[in-house]
């Protein structure tokens, strides 16, 4: 899988015990090192590339098991499959003497005709176990919906035979389903219907996408990576990923969103004071290898202003202003101080949005020399030049 992975660590047994609600032991559970993301930092590879991940027992009757010799440095997210019960994500696990006790929800008596059943697959119609399905919203004939939802289950995990089910409590409107699984791309479904049958959802393994992040021709180390869709509608964007560059400056992104159209950028506050140009990709098939190239940094702007509350208050202690990039997925967040000044280094040389976080307070919709548009944040080109905000009482 990715590089830039290490040689062997010290491991530590990770003991444990699994149980009911009424806390009995549960055997023959099936636990599972999912995935790991490293205690400090962002991760160098997938969250499924470390050794130790795939790594699994079985309890005994008592309910105990022990996954033995895992990576110290890492937090692990464990995936539970107890028999004739639901299966269970416990999540920043990490190895220590203390033992975990795991407590298993019952699976309650649903009505079949309120429930969202399915099947997650592979491309050979095999089980993907530990899918997560969530839903996100909700369709008739020309109109949607996102957000709060008639759902009992926030989200689901797929069984040993790839089965989940969702409680609602309605049967109106199809839903969007968004489905995730360790070495498969993510995918969001349109339209499931509810009391249906079990219907079956196919992932696949997506894409790869790798390239190097240079400054003055030498590796950029430890540089934040992350790449998204392009398109972020809510019916199909399904989220990004994120990764550290390593020590040659290499990145490389497993299971992309195969068939559609790519952001890849870097984050600007790992990479401050400098900035790094965003690219755009059209991701191929699944199993296709591309190329992003090589992300070259360069030398950021200053970026400073000063803010005034029209009504003459203090401005409060957490007062901030965070500077967006577009299409990228990256912020930069910096304090305001008590005398309403506030500065960033090594602003991006692009079109950006800035916007100003006081409790209570609103940008002034009139203001010379500044391009403000909704929802209530000032677009502009960083080149040098200082900024004079006014904010004034929302409530106005």
């Amino acid at each position: 899988m990715g590089g830039g992975l290490e040689g062997a660590r010290a491991g530590r047994d990770l003991k444990g015990t699994v149980v009911d609600q009424g806390e009995r032991a549960i055997a023959s559970a099936r636990v599972l090192a999912y995935t790991a993301t490293p205690k400090r930092g962002v991760s160098t590879v997938c969250a499924h590339c470390y050794p130790d991940c795939g790594k699994q027992a079985i309890t005994l009757r008592d309910g105990r098991f022990c996954l033995s010799r895992l990576d110290t440095t890492l937090l692990f997210r464990l995936l539970v499959l107890p028999p004739g019960r639901l299966p269970q994500f416990v999540d920043k696990v990490e190895p220590s003497d203390a033992a975990l006790v795991v407590r298993i929800k019952d699976r309650p008596r649903l009505d079949k005709r309120l429930l969202i059943r399915g099947r997650v697959i592979d491309p050979a119609g095999n089980p993907i176990v530990g899918a997560s399905v969530e839903p996100i919203g909700r369709m008739w004939p020309g109109r949607r919906s996102f957000g709060h939802l008639p759902v009992l289950d926030p989200v689901a995990i797929s069984d040993q035979y790839g089965n989940f089910e969702i409680s609602t409590k309605d049967t109106s409107g199809g839903y969007f389903l968004r489905v995730t699984a360790r070495g498969f791309a993510s995918r969001m479904v349109q339209n499931v219907r509810v009391g249906m049958g079990r219907q079956r959802i196919k992932l696949e393994e997506g894409a790869w996408v790798a390239g190097r992040v240079l400054r003055d021709n030498e590796p950029l180390t430890g540089a934040v990576v992350g790449i998204c869709q392009l398109d972020r509608d809510a019916g199909s964007f399904v989220g990004g990923q994120r990764l550290s560059t390593d020590s040659t400056g290499r990145f490389n992104f497993f299971n992309v969103v195969p068939d559609d159209e790519h952001v890849v950028y870097v984050e600007t506050r790992s990479v401050t004071p400098y900035w790094i140009p965003a690219e755009t990709l059209r991701v191929m098939g699944s199993g296709s290898r591309m190329d992003a190239g090589v992300l070259r940094a360069q030398t950021g702007v200053a970026l400073a202003g000063h803010v005034t509350l029209i009504d003459g208050q203090r401005l409060p202690a957490d007062a901030r202003v965070v500077l967006q990039r577009f299409p990228a997925r990256d912020y930069v967040v910096e304090m305001i101080d008590s005398s309403g000044s506030f500065a960033f280094r090594g602003a991006p040389r692009e079109t950006c949005d800035v916007s100003f976080g006081v409790a209570g307070y609103r940008l002034v919709a009139d203001q010379r020399d500044l391009d403000i548009v909704p929802p209530g944040v000032v677009r502009l080109f960083p080149d040098g030049r200082s900024l004079e905000v006014r904010l004034e009482p929302s409530r106005q």
